[in-house]
């Protein structure tokens, strides 16, 4: 049996919802995880990556959310919203991969420890992912409720 064109974009946007709850949740409890495991000494590159990324998979979730709930078609300009925070996280992901890395040529220690300024820069690809997620799929639904108010002004 043939599937309508219907069923599968909301099957991937299900897999997209689920995956970007599991994000925000490992996101969080790693950022959370990081500053408690090390506790007396401060950890600041991990917990700061992490949660950038678990900020831009919140948004990315909010976003899924309205999309099932079709919430976007009285409000198609509030994805340019979403894009936005998407360009403002990335540009903040990138920041921080550049002040990190001039953080640990600054300390002059080229060990990866856990907690060092290297590891937070290798870090960054986490929130940079999360970011370019955001805007992908932003600018994804923005395409298509777009065409179909093209569509419904017909």
């Amino acid at each position: 049996m043939a599937r309508s064109l219907e069923e599968l974009p909301r099957s991937l946007t299900g897999m997209r919802l689920g995956w970007s709850a599991v994000a925000l949740l490992v996101s969080f409890v790693v950022a959370l995880s990081v500053s408690i495991y090390n506790y007396p000494y401060p950890c600041v590159g991990l917990p700061i990556c992490f949660g950038i990324g678990g900020v831009g998979q919140l948004w990315d979730l909010v976003g899924h959310i309205m999309y099932i709930q079709d919430l976007w078609r009285p409000w198609l300009r509030g994805l340019k919203l979403f894009v936005w925070v998407g360009y403002l996280l990335l540009l903040s992901s990138l920041g921080c991969l550049i002040a990190f890395v001039v953080m640990a040529h600054l300390e002059g220690v080229s060990d990866w420890h856990f907690c060092s300024w290297n590891a937070a820069a290798l870090g960054t690809i986490w929130p940079i992912v999360s970011a370019m997620q955001l805007i992908f799929h932003s600018k994804l639904y923005r395409s298509e409720f777009r065409e179909l108010r093209a569509l419904l002004d017909y």
